[in-house]
């Protein structure tokens, strides 16, 4: 899969029901269900959001590699370098990222259409959102924020287990049903009741993403959502 396509993928992963668990938080947390409450009362209140994110990527133990074979690993490819940059996300399905590192990069959508604008190959690939969405098969759970999968429909191909309470976050483990979905760990903030950061995958291909600087409800203006790129910029369908 291409760079820049895996990035916009893996953001997705801050963005974050019946279970089969009965475990529950330590006396000072809640219980799964009322965790699972809160998350849904937060996200019903939820007009925009932004963040700082960096994505790290660990590839059969290799983790923030060269993105080359690595001679003292027998040629194992080693992980690519951290994506590092800024999510912002408008209701209903407003989205923009502006990947810094390892290279600029800007992804738009509007819930229909994919835009994604690279500087260094002066190349902006348009294409349907849905359609990429069926095509990177990304886990549901991480596509609440956009709209595409309710909390309401995680039990359908996930068993969400309590993973437990520690330093102001709640730990939810995401058991897949069926063998398209991946595994996925979502660590949950006491005071947001929002994602503070993810695990997607597991065994021989994990990415991790840490959420900073997290801000909500701060009136995003609809024309930030707009890409706009300069007139020479060659158009790609995706």
């Amino acid at each position: 899969m291409p760079m820049n396509i895996r990035a916009g993928i893996a953001i997705l992963i801050a963005l974050s029901a019946f279970t089969k668990t009965h475990a529950f938080a330590d006396d000072a947390g809640l219980s799964l269900p009322e965790v699972l409450d809160q998350i849904d009362k937060a996200q019903a209140k939820l007009q925009d959001v932004q963040f700082s994110f960096i994505v790290s990527y660990e590839y059969g133990g290799i983790g923030r590699g060269r993105g080359t074979a690595d001679s003292s690993n027998k040629g194992v490819l080693a992980a690519p370098p951290p994506t590092v940059g800024k999510f912002f996300f408008k209701r209903p399905h407003l989205l923009r990222i502006d990947q810094t590192k390892p290279e600029a990069q800007t992804i738009v959508s509007d819930g229909k259409h994919l835009n994604i604008y690279t500087p260094s190959a002066n190349q902006e690939l348009q294409g349907s959102w849905l359609a990429f969405l069926r095509q990177a098969k990304l886990p549901l759970p991480l596509l609440t924020f956009t709209g595409d999968f309710p909390s309401s429909g995680w039990s359908e191909r996930y068993d969400v287990l309590f993973g437990g309470y520690d330093d102001h976050l709640y730990r939810l483990d995401f058991k897949p049903k069926t063998p398209d979905a991946q595994p996925l760990t979502l660590w949950i903030s006491d005071d947001t009741f929002l994602p503070a950061r993810g695990e997607l995958g597991g065994g021989q291909e994990i990415t991790r993403v840490e959420i900073r600087n997290l801000r909500q409800n701060v009136n995003i203006p609809n024309p930030f959502f707009v890409l706009r790129v300069p007139k020479e910029t060659a158009i790609v369908p995706l």
